[in-house]
């Protein structure tokens, strides 16, 4: 094993983000994202990944934050029970 290959896992052992990976040796994130899929096939690293409702949330907070729209006000009128007088 190469030197490169030790150092590519230790940080991904560390938790460090794969674009500061990429950055670290100086090469596109597709170039790191192959290396590590070959490293872990051989060294059977594990995968990481964020919580999907974690990630599902931050989308949701962003979407929010990135819009015009009253988007809390708007779910509120949807949710509310509609009677005729």
């Amino acid at each position: 094993m190469d030197a490169d290959t030790k150092k590519l896992i230790e940080l991904h052992k560390s938790g460090m983000a794969i674009q500061d990976i990429a950055d670290e040796f100086g090469v596109a994130l597709v170039t790191i994202k192959r290396r590590i899929s070959k490293v872990r096939k051989e060294h059977h690293l594990p995968w990481r990944s964020k919580s999907k409702q974690k990630t599902r949330m931050d989308r949701v907070e962003h979407d929010i934050d990135a819009t015009a729209w009253n988007v809390r006000l708007g779910n509120q009128y949807i949710q509310q029970e509609w009677r005729s007088c």
